[in-house]
């Protein structure tokens, strides 16, 4: 089930096997925030673990992550977006952030994002979003 303030990028098709992706390994997700607080960070990737054990969450940029997270997005740095595509053009990228979506929700697409969708959202509504790549035969 996706938000209904969700939007899905219709810009780039998705199919085939995920080439990082091994039998029975966790689908990895880098957790990218806006924020200058680093402990805010950690408790958040603490917390997602446990509410959603089945992904394996890092702040590590030097993976090869399956989904990219941008937590917090703000109007403006879409700019993060495009470089975030630019390294990880392989990765499900997905942007939550607060506001209206209406306002932001164009230039984060052109960006590069796949998905984006207003903040707070409910855990097992993230967890269904974050594990598209499963959804959309990335296995």
């Amino acid at each position: 089930m996706e938000p209904s303030n969700a939007r899905l990028s219709s810009q780039r098709p998705v199919s085939g096997a995920h080439p990082r992706r091994g039998a029975g390994r966790k689908l990895l997700c880098l957790l990218t925030t806006l924020h200058p607080e680093r402990a805010l960070s950690d408790v958040l990737v603490q917390h997602l673990t446990r509410e959603i054990p089945d992904m394996e969450f890092t702040l590590a940029t030097d993976g090869e992550p399956d989904v990219v997270w941008v937590c917090g997005y703000e109007p403006g740095a879409e700019g993060l977006v495009a470089d975030l595509r630019g390294r990880q053009p392989d990765a499900f990228l997905v942007v939550t952030g607060r506001g209206e979506i209406e306002s932001w929700e164009e230039a984060v697409l052109a960006a590069g994002a796949d998905f984006c969708c207003g903040w707070p959202v409910p855990v097992e509504e993230l967890s269904e979003i974050l594990h598209a790549p499963l959804r959309r035969g990335l296995e």
